[in-house]
């Protein structure tokens, strides 16, 4: 009898051995889950980081390019415009040379040429003939209008220009961008090499 007893409180205590080591077991098991879901959210939050910071980093890149990429395009066209408006105020050639004469300023102007040869003669811009210059005329309600448009080479950046006179006014609008040049004047269609970027100066007077 006493042999039997002993036996029965060896395996209850057998017994809340193995529940011990099973509930240890599944403790451990359940450390190593929440240490997984943790591990994989910091992950998460720091590709997350990461992304915006590279995302910042990228626009940054892009604004610095175009800033850079801005400040030749402006010059061409303040310097074109500049051209532009020198040679219409101050350059006055033969009268008797152009086609238009409704008063001194209109008709003593290069740009109020209306076939563009004085002004394809005349204007230089960098010491530079202008490209792809042509004019056109126009009269609405007993106001003439002449317009010219011409580009201007700037050593691989390119200027823009439309000069439209009336016998009362004068409007200048300069475009400039940092790239898109060839021998007949601004070709803008080429964008692969470089991001385009147009700055633009009107002048009336």
């Amino acid at each position: 009898m006493f042999t039997i007893l002993k036996k029965t409180k060896e395996s209850k205590k057998k017994n809340c051995y193995n529940k011990g080591a099973s509930f240890s077991l599944k403790q451990k098991k359940s450390q190593k889950g929440i240490a997984l879901i943790i591990a994989i959210t910091v992950m998460t939050l720091l590709l997350s980081i990461s992304f915006s910071i590279s995302n910042i980093v990228l626009r940054q890149i892009r604004i610095t390019n175009l800033n850079n990429a801005s400040k030749p395009a402006f010059f061409v066209a303040d310097s074109a415009a500049e051209c532009a408006f020198y040679y219409d105020i101050l350059v006055k050639p033969d009268p008797a040379n152009l086609d238009i004469n409704i008063n001194e300023d209109f008709g003593t102007a290069v740009f109020g040429d209306n076939n563009g040869e004085i002004a394809k003669a005349t204007v230089r811009c960098e010491n530079k003939a202008p490209l792809n210059l042509t004019k056109s005329q126009s009269t609405v309600v007993n106001v003439n209008t002449v317009v010219t448009t011409f580009d201007v080479d700037y050593d691989g950046m390119c200027a823009s220009v439309e000069v439209t006179k009336t016998d009362v006014s004068t409007k200048i609008v300069s475009r400039g961008y940092n790239t898109g040049v060839t021998d007949a004047g601004c070709d803008l269609t080429d964008l692969n090499k470089r991001r385009l970027v147009e700055r633009g100066l009107t002048i009336t007077y």
